[in-house]
This record gives C-alpha cells, sequence and structure tokens, in this order.
C-alpha cells in the first residue's frame, strides 16, 4: 500500500513530461500509470511499431527516473507494453442521446436524467434513490425490533 501512494506521487511528478509523448503532442504514448503487479507502466500505441525505438524508451524512462528519485525511489520499477488509443464510440447512443457532461464537475445536466434509472427529478433537485430502498429498510427494522423483543422477555 506504501509503494502505490509513492508511485501514484511518482506519476503525478512526471505527468507534465509525459504530455509531450502523448497522441495529441505528435507523440506514441498512449496511456500510463501504476499497474496492479507493482510497476508504473507505460502504454505505446501497437499500431504504429514504427515510431518506437531504444532512445524513446530510454528518454521516457529517464523522465519518470528522475522524477522518482525526486519522490525518493531509486531504480523504479518501469514496464514499457503495446497498448492502443482508446477511442469513444459514439455508436452506441443516438446522437441526440448522448449525455451532456460538464467536465468541469462531472454533473449531468442531459435531458435524459429521468431515464437513469434510479434519479428522481424535480423542479432544478436530482436525488439518486435505490428503488424498494425505503420499503427494505422498513422490514429490516421491523425485523429487528422483532428480535430486540424477544431478547428482552
Amino acid at each position: 500500500m506504501e509503494w502505490e501512494e509513492t508511485a501514484g506521487n511518482c506519476i503525478h511528478s512526471f505527468r507534465d513530461e509525459l504530455d509531450h509523448y502523448m497522441p495529441e503532442n505528435g507523440g506514441p504514448v498512449v496511456g500510463y500509470g501504476y499497474d496492479y503487479r507493482g510497476y508504473i507502466f507505460v502504454e505505446f500505441d501497437k499500431k504504429s511499431p514504427e515510431n518506437i525505438n531504444e532512445s524513446i524508451i530510454d528518454e521516457i524512462y529517464q523522465i519518470i527516473d528522475n522524477n522518482c528519485k525526486q519522490e525518493g525511489v531509486s531504480e523504479v520499477p518501469v514496464i514499457f507494453e503495446w497498448g492502443e488509443v482508446p477511442t469513444l464510440d459514439e455508436e452506441l447512443l443516438p446522437a441526440e442521446e448522448i449525455p451532456y457532461v460538464n467536465e468541469s464537475d462531472g454533473v449531468n445536466f442531459s435531458s435524459n436524467e429521468k431515464k437513469i434509472a434510479g434519479n428522481k427529478t424535480t423542479g432544478n433537485k436530482t436525488t439518486n434513490q435505490m428503488p424498494g430502498f425505503t420499503s427494505m429498510m422498513a422490514v429490516l427494522g421491523l425485523l429487528s425490533l422483532l428480535v430486540f423483543k424477544r431478547s428482552y422477555k
């Protein structure tokens, strides 16, 4: 758990420097992060292996290693692997049903709120409720009262 936190701090420290290598900047890196096996991973676009060479891998490792040394980690374990550029498959929903999400706070402002399971919209207020939760809690409350009543006899 301690290493996971340290790895997270390392990743946060080199994020700006790796942006240069991301696809939106013409780079070959499609993703990076912390792997469940205890490694920091860097994914290269598997559709463009010709863009990857030893010097790119060395440059990226040096960025990671230098930033992790500042976090107190020497010889940071890094795995370089092939991955794919994440794509949004907009064909799953018709265009008029794709919800608008304000990325600044993650709040859904679409007109589809009533269709989302468990949401009730009243005026400008949206409340999340699990169907049947209230009745389930009432039954559990009554059962616990019966159990406590019998234990006191």
